[in-house]
């Protein structure tokens, strides 16, 4: 049968043999274009992919990519809603402000809001030396009101110490069944009911 199709009727011209290599070219030629190919396209995937590993505050207000402004907004908590809204400001100095205004801010001490991490990680620190003893100090005033309640952990206690006057003073006498008092010797008791 013969073949009415072009794409079957004419057969490609180049032929191969072993290992890659055309017939009648160059093999040192073949071989330095395998070695090109691969640089030239791990330095196109290089371009295309191309990430400036530095954190955000370590970078310009130009160098700042739009995967920097999405971390920067993480980790201030910011969100925005619509379209088109300017990037929020990282320091007083890049916010284009006048020197004057400047000086003014710098006098009356006013800086950016640090982090939510780290005010999270500084809160987290000051629970732990608290009430896990990592450093210990004495409280000199308890201020308290009838809702709140103060516990000081000391480092050989499993239990606290409650300095809410209300639970802190117990009641002198607690009784069960025929007036005897709880953690008494009954004993010691009787004879002091004998003698009274």
């Amino acid at each position: 049968a013969v073949d009415y199709n072009p794409v079957y009727k004419e057969k490609h011209p180049i032929q191969s043999f072993g290992r890659s290599r055309t017939v009648d070219i160059d093999t040192d030629k073949q071989e330095e274009e395998d070695l090109v190919a691969p640089l030239l396209s791990y330095r196109e995937k290089d371009e295309n992919n191309r990430y400036d590993e530095r954190h955000w505050s370590e970078k310009n207000l130009e160098e700042m990519t739009e995967r920097d402004w999405r971390i920067f907004k993480e980790d201030y908590d910011i969100t925005t809603k619509g379209g088109n809204v300017p990037h929020p400001i990282r320091s007083w100095n890049e916010a284009g402000l006048q020197k004057d205004i400047l000086d003014v801010i710098k006098t009356c001490g006013y800086k950016i809001s640090s982090s939510s991490r780290a005010d999270e990680e500084r809160e987290e620190a000051a629970v732990k030396e608290r009430y896990l003893g990592v450093v210990k100090k004495e409280r000199k005033d308890h201020r308290l009101n009838d809702r709140k309640f103060v516990f000081d952990w000391d480092e050989n206690e499993d239990t606290a110490v409650d300095y809410n006057p209300v639970y802190k003073e117990k009641h002198p006498i607690q009784s069960f069944g025929r007036s005897r008092t709880v953690d008494i010797d009954t004993d010691k008791q009787e004879e002091e009911d004998l003698v009274a």
